[in-house]
């Protein structure tokens, strides 16, 4: 008698890791801004080739004149099983400024390339992220569990 066990297996045969802990670098062409996030990031529904993940993160900035932190939380769609997947994000972000001693809540959006094995421990991903007060290039990096 063969058994079937479909909580271990994708429709595609490969268990996807459904948890990413990864790090964000972007900066700005042009100016000098930097943004510093580390991310944690979870799949909460995974369908025929789509899955939709949801991100929260902590991370530090620094322009010209001003630093601080910011906070994201966003959901990802993220596009089919192969090792490369077109993703998009929306969500918002909490900003502090200490310079100015300010604090505010942004609009997220972003786009990117991931690569990411259905079997592999390592992700990374590069794309363009869009927050109320500017646009940047970004990258990021980390481990899949």
């Amino acid at each position: 008698m063969q058994k079937a066990f479909s909580q271990e297996q994708s429709v595609y045969g490969n268990q996807t890791a459904v948890n990413v802990l990864y790090g964000t670098l972007g900066f700005q062409p042009g100016e000098f801004f930097f943004p510093l996030t580390l991310n944690f990031e979870r799949t909460v529904y995974d369908v025929d080739f789509v899955k939709f993940n949801i991100r929260a993160g902590f991370g530090f900035w620094i322009d010209w004149t001003e630093k601080g932190i910011d906070i994201p939380v966003s959901g990802q769609v993220v596009f089919f099983k192969k090792s490369l997947h077109p993703e998009i994000g929306i969500g918002a972000k909490y900003i502090y400024d200490f310079g100015n001693n300010m604090t505010g809540l942004s609009h997220l959006l972003n786009i990117a390339c991931r690569y990411q094995k259905t079997d592999g421990d390592f992700m990374f991903k590069i794309g363009i992220e869009k927050d109320t007060y500017v646009f940047y290039p970004f990258f990021s990096a980390g481990y899949a569990f």
